[in-house]
């Protein structure tokens, strides 16, 4: 549980400097490729559940791997024997979100047997699109009754695949397939995340031929000489959402907030959507010398009005939704619609504990409203639940403005995707009022 005490008010600082974990989903699409190499180290390794299990599955398989969790860094020494039979863990599965997927292709190295991976609610996740790729590529699959066996398979190569609706994880396994696979490929219509990118940079890092054209829109992988000796160190890129979870408390608290991005630049981020959005909103901001400055002192929102069409980049990214909802809180007014998951509006039942004010359109559309000048009692204590990770990062930021005690619930959602997530409120507060007082049961409830 992650509890905030009572307060009475929030010390006013100039300005509040803070440092950036690195991307939980850029982690998640390279270490599948990464442990194709002999050995290797990856650094700025964010230190959250998401990152543990995926980590003690492959140390279950045989890879040899330390995550030195002191310094963020990851390194791999290559891989013991081959398991024999069939191996499970479903116990690791069925806590851990559906990017799981994005490990299947090394699992094809085994026989692997998996329960429907559960640890992230929002949405219906379709797996058929990344079954389909993985097929083309010869790997067997049987999914039946919430339960998944990856059989031990002979990758064979493919020339071509073509990614549905710029599909993120569709194009991780593709890249990660054909490597398996020593294919020449090329991948039409792939997503232009910055993961992917970070993806594609690790690679090339390794001498793996590929590279993402533009005229014809598709990523050329030519892994057919790739060498498995090469040693690979990589440093991933920070995490752009929690980049835009600071800047959004930092608003609510009316605080300027500087942010260290380690040299990765504004276009390597593809911060572009939600800096326009401060745009719109006359909300200064400087970003140069490779650091992100977000003037929220003087942040006047109250009766401006917002559209918001989330989805695959260029448009806002879908996880950044239930984060610049809490602004509402401002006096600010918005309609959201998520072109990318359908029903992921359950987080404003939780909001409107706080006082945020809604309408739901429909499944993709909401109008968050001006739900300003909301009073709370002060002895009154507020109890949330973090129904996904986005929400529970949410409630954290809306309970910076209460007063009294605030309880939020199901917090294995929240340290899915931050590192100690109490410690950055409490930098954004410049007070020490949260902290986390157990540890929840080992399922995600």
């Amino acid at each position: 549980m992650l509890v905030k005490r009572v307060h009475k008010n929030v010390k006013k600082t100039n300005l509040v400097e803070m440092t950036v974990q690195g991307s939980k989903h850029s982690f998640s699409r390279i270490l599948p490729s990464f442990l194709q190499l002999n050995s290797g180290v990856l650094r700025n390794v964010p230190d959250i559940k998401d990152v543990e299990i995926q980590i003690d599955i492959m140390k279950k398989l045989g890879f040899l791997l330390d995550f030195e969790k002191n310094s963020n860094v990851l390194n791999y020494s290559g891989i013991d024997k081959k398991k024999a039979g069939i191996v499970n863990i479903e116990d690791y599965s069925s806590r851990y979100s559906r990017s799981l997927i994005n490990l299947y292709p090394i699992f094809s190295r085994f026989d692997i047997k998996l329960k429907e991976p559960t640890g992230c609610p929002i949405g219906r996740r379709d797996i058929s699109w990344y079954v389909d790729i993985m097929k083309q590529f010869g790997i067997s699959f049987d999914i039946h009754n919430m339960y998944t066996r990856v059989y031990c398979s002979e990758l064979k190569k493919a020339d071509e695949i073509k990614i549905r609706d710029r599909s993120f994880s569709s194009t991780n396994i593709a890249i990660t397939c054909a490597i398996e696979a020593k294919s020449d490929t090329k991948i039409f219509g792939p997503s232009l995340e910055p993961e992917i990118f970070d993806l594609i940079n690790m690679l090339q890092n390794a001498e793996v031929k590929i590279r993402y054209h533009a005229e014809e829109d598709c990523v050329h992988i030519q892994a057919d000489q790739f060498d498995e000796k090469k040693v690979v160190d990589h440093t991933i890129l920070p995490d752009r959402n929690v980049i835009v979870t600071l800047v959004c408390g930092a608003l609510l608290l009316k605080k300027d907030i500087c942010i260290n991005t380690f040299g990765f630049t504004e276009t390597q981020l593809q911060l572009a959507p939600f800096l326009d959005i401060l745009k719109q909103l006359n909300i200064d901001y400087q970003y140069n010398d490779n650091r992100l400055l977000v003037m929220g002192a003087s942040c006047r929102i109250k009766g401006r009005e917002l559209e918001i069409k989330a989805g695959h980049y260029p448009l806002f990214c879908s996880d950044w939704q239930p984060l610049i909802a809490v602004l509402s809180v401002l006096g600010l007014t918005m309609t959201i619609e998520d072109t990318l998951f359908e029903s992921r509006f359950g987080y404003l039942d939780e909001y409107k504990k706080f006082g945020v004010k809604y309408k739901i359109i429909d499944e993709r559309r909401a109008k968050i409203l001006d739900s300003e000048g909301y009073e709370f009692n002060p002895e009154q204590k507020i109890k949330a639940k973090a129904l996904d990770l986005r929400c529970g990062a949410g409630i954290g930021l809306l309970s910076m403005l209460h007063h009294g005690v605030c309880e939020i619930e199901n917090v294995l959602q929240i340290k899915r995707g931050y590192e100690r997530y109490d410690t950055q409120l409490n930098t954004l507060l410049g007070e020490d009022l949260f902290c986390y007082e157990q540890e929840e049961a080992n399922e995600i409830q």
